[in-house]
């Protein structure tokens, strides 16, 4: 990949993350283009039992209402991935207790839209929300769980407090419980733009990649295993179309920063246009162009 690396300095921008009702409509925008939703429930559908049997093959069947299976959902989003995984569950857990963390109140709102949707599927599950951080989640709680569902959970957490954050989760399983956490490759869109450009990288802006992750457990000497990988994309044509308020959001969602196309200088949007074409980054289909978001699900036992 060669490429002037020309672009302003990101750390005058506002990153995505502090503003939290563009962070919500990008993500929300990001979906509409998106696959991952479409292909990890596919492979939660085919896979993930068979995956992650031999986790629980020497627990007891929590069979009985009185003794669910204890889960929490870290950064649950809007719940369509998460309650896939409840789902498979169910068909080895009749009644689950499921203590879902999200920040945001429109994502929590639409989770909780779905389970009413999805009551009778659902009838084993008790619900409990809880509208805030994981780290105010954390910081308050003293429960253990049996199961943690982490869907992207690290992705807003700063590289040097990755290992803290593996730290705290992995407190929170009970004896013989696993942390089911599926996150970018180190191969995505956003990755190639800081090894392209490594001297605008936002200090806080994510950085982080399943690479990053299973290199933190390696060192915090946890046992975990990879259990699949998945070619997920987002349809980034939108980015190329003048005035297109997709594109802008598509545009702040993948370098992470608010406003970059009405920010930036014609020449600037057209340098980061040029790099979402890069092969390394991206696929042409029929003229329009999908940015490569791929995903790896990895499994971390309670046992170090």
């Amino acid at each position: 990949m060669s490429m002037m690396s020309c672009l302003p300095d990101l750390n005058h921008y506002i990153p995505l993350k502090s503003d939290t009702d563009r962070l919500a409509k990008c993500t929300k925008v990001c979906k509409q283009y998106s696959n991952e939703d479409e292909r990890v429930v596919k492979w939660l559908r085919d896979e993930f039992i068979a995956s992650v049997a031999n986790d629980f093959s020497w627990r007891c069947r929590y069979d009985k209402k009185e003794n669910p299976l204890r889960m929490i959902g870290v950064a649950s989003g809007t719940g369509v991935i998460e309650m896939s995984v409840i789902s498979e569950l169910l068909t080895v857990f009749p009644f689950i207790d499921v203590t879902v963390i999200e920040p945001c109140r429109e994502s929590i709102d639409a989770y909780k839209a779905l389970t009413e949707k999805r009551k009778l599927e659902f009838k084993g599950v008790s619900w409990n929300w809880c509208q805030e951080t994981f780290q105010t989640f954390s910081q308050r709680n003293s429960d253990r769980f049996d199961f943690i569902c982490a869907i992207h959970a690290l992705y807003f957490s700063p590289l040097s407090e990755l290992k803290e954050q593996l730290l705290t989760l992995h407190e929170m399983l009970d004896d013989g419980g696993i942390i089911f956490s599926l996150h970018d490759k180190g191969t995505t869109c956003l990755q190639q733009f800081e090894k392209l450009f490594p001297d605008v990288n936002h200090p806080l802006r994510p950085s982080i990649n399943s690479d990053l992750i299973k290199s933190s457990l390696k060192e915090l000497s946890f046992s975990y295993r990879t259990i699949g990988e998945l070619e997920t994309n987002i349809e980034a044509t939108e980015c190329l179309i003048p005035g297109s308020e997709d594109g802008s959001c598509l545009l702040d969602a993948f370098i992470q920063v608010v406003g970059f196309t009405k920010l930036s200088k014609s020449d600037e949007v057209q340098l980061v246009q040029d790099f979402l074409k890069t092969e390394e980054v991206s696929f042409c289909l029929e003229g329009r162009w999908f940015v490569d978001m791929s995903v790896e699900m990895i499994v971390i036992n309670s046992l170090k």
